[in-house]
């Protein structure tokens, strides 16, 4: 099984060259590298899918672009073994990690002046007023009482 260099397209966009299986390179249709590009940077693990044959071999295909593994089809017929798309894998970056070394060695201007206040939005509609209640009604006439130990009525 030869290795040759092919093109890989990383999720910034940016076009490497990569060491695959040329068989497996050839039916999934990727493109030889020229040579003029740079190798892959190897902080950047590439996005793959692993196969499966029917004889219980396995084998992983490193996939050019981030289309080309959401299209993968379910099984590639490689040498005249069927095989069968199993897991894939996405690309994986590291995280971004600061150093000495990567601080700006330059002053830095101050920041600009801060942006206008948008306008004021507009009031909305007053709603309609609502009907008025209606009269209401008097009560009931209380009784007469009388005090209490006198003979005084109220």
């Amino acid at each position: 099984m030869p290795i040759g260099a092919y093109k890989y397209v990383a999720g910034n966009g940016t076009t490497y060259q990569i060491n695959v299986p040329e068989d497996f390179a050839n039916a999934l249709g990727q493109t030889a590298a020229s040579g003029s590009e740079p190798w892959l940077d190897s902080a950047i693990a590439p996005r793959y899918c692993n196969y499966s044959s029917p004889t219980g071999g396995a084998r992983t295909a490193v996939i050019d672009t981030a289309a080309n593994l959401a299209g993968l089809a379910a099984t590639l017929t490689v040498g005249g073994v069927v095989y069968t798309a199993g897991t894939r894998q996405g690309e994986s970056i590291p995280p971004f990690q600061l150093t000495f070394n990567s601080v700006p060695q330059a002053f830095q201007a101050a920041p600009g002046a801060a942006g206008a206040t948008g306008a004021t939005g507009a009031t909305g509609a007053t709603g309609a007023t609502g009907a008025a209640g209606a009269a209401g009604t008097n009560g009931t006439n209380g009784t007469n009482g009388c005090l209490l130990y006198t003979s005084r009525c109220v």
